[in-house]
């Protein structure tokens, strides 16, 4: 029987052993933002979430729908466009609905 001498390495052949350094800004970024989320979750009432939540579904879908039905000037509005006209009440502009046919 053979003995080793030295550290027994783990790493597949070919892979060369290093130590994975400090983290990059994104990783960090993430981290924290991950840690700030976790810990307003923890501090706000469920029910607040719960409508957070809808409001953000109903602006998203909002948007969609006035990216995709309606027109200005024969293109679809822009999204940025779409976005404003979900915040801002009051019609603007000459949009015109599409007509399923």
């Amino acid at each position: 029987m053979h003995r080793l001498s030295g550290p027994v390495r783990s790493e597949p052949l070919g892979v060369p052993a290093t130590s994975p350094g400090p983290p990059s800004w994104l990783t960090r970024g993430l981290r924290s933002a991950r840690h700030l989320a976790a810990s307003l979750l923890q501090a706000v009432d469920r029910r607040l979430v719960a409508a957070l939540f809808a409001l953000f579904t109903v602006v998203i879908a909002s948007t969609v729908i006035l990216r995709l039905a309606y027109r200005l000037g024969g293109h679809h509005i822009p999204l940025l466009d779409a976005m404003y006209f979900t915040a801002e009440d009051g019609h603007h502009g000459e949009l015109t609905a599409t007509s399923p046919t």
